[in-house]
């Protein structure tokens, strides 16, 4: 798939000196344009690249000039046996429901519209976070009981 070039989501031009590599910009600004009318959709920078949430739910950042996506197992499945995908990996380890599409096996815009749909519906079925998980984290259990 071959995407334009263009400027970032917020405007800038990406220089080979910025904390977003050239390669992402393309991709960046597509997956910008797709998104930038759906309903509950916010763009934000995290991982030194633009990711998305619908309803407060990360389902797409742009990644080494390739699209992340969250999705259900079954559409995890499919994309890594048709698409060549892989488990998403940031850092060190890699991500349970995220997995990294080859943007080169996207043959069509709309493929990659469709899957970005998938992911949007996937990550609006998770429940909501309350406001006591985020701010206690994963050990707050262990504390009350101690």
């Amino acid at each position: 798939m071959t995407l334009k070039r263009g400027p970032t989501l917020d405007g800038r031009v990406v220089t080979k000196h910025s904390a977003r590599s050239q390669h992402t910009a393309p991709m960046e600004g597509f997956l910008q344009n797709v998104l930038k009318d759906r309903r509950g959709v916010v763009g934000r920078t995290m991982f030194g690249c633009r990711a998305w949430f619908v309803d407060g739910k990360m389902f797409a950042v742009a990644w080494r000039g390739n699209p992340v996506l969250r999705l259900a197992e079954a559409d995890r499945a499919k994309a890594c046996a048709t698409l060549g995908a892989k488990p998403w990996s940031p850092g060190r380890g890699s991500t349970k429901e995220y997995v990294e599409i080859p943007a080169a096996k996207l043959e069509k815009e709309e493929d990659l519209e469709a899957w970005l749909d998938r992911s949007m519906r996937y990550a609006r079925s998770l429940p909501a976070r309350g406001a006591r998980a985020r701010t206690e984290g994963k050990h707050a259990e262990q504390r009350r009981q101690t």
